[in-house]
């Protein structure tokens, strides 16, 4: 029995931590953001959820109606993010350790 519950209560833990991390990342907060990379990981966020939606497909033609509107709010939450990190920080690059795979998947994008 001890051992059942041990299990169930590692089971619900593991539940917590996989949903507490599948956060979408339309749901950014701005103002949450504080310092410069946390900046660069709020983009680097919606450029993963971008390239995503974008894998496997050729032409923009192809996306689904749902993921043409993801596509839509994943572009305005990046521009949103970019406006407000530019405000708050300026325009030089900040040195975080992802900037260099960052730069790489913004132009996956384009």
């Amino acid at each position: 029995m001890k051992r059942l519950s041990t299990s169930l209560a590692c089971a619900l833990f593991m539940a917590v931590v996989l949903s507490s991390c599948s956060s979408s990342p339309e749901n950014i907060n701005v103002a949450d953001l504080e310092e410069p990379c946390e900046f660069v990981d709020a983009i680097e966020e919606c450029l993963d959820a971008m390239l995503e939606i974008k894998e496997g497909v050729d032409s923009p033609d192809e996306l689904s109606e749902p993921d043409k509107n993801r596509g839509q709010a994943l572009a305005k939450k990046l521009e949103e993010i970019m406006n407000e990190g530019e405000r708050k920080f300026g325009s030089d690059v900040p040195d975080c350790p992802n900037n260099e795979e960052v730069m790489k998947k913004m132009q996956m994008i384009r």
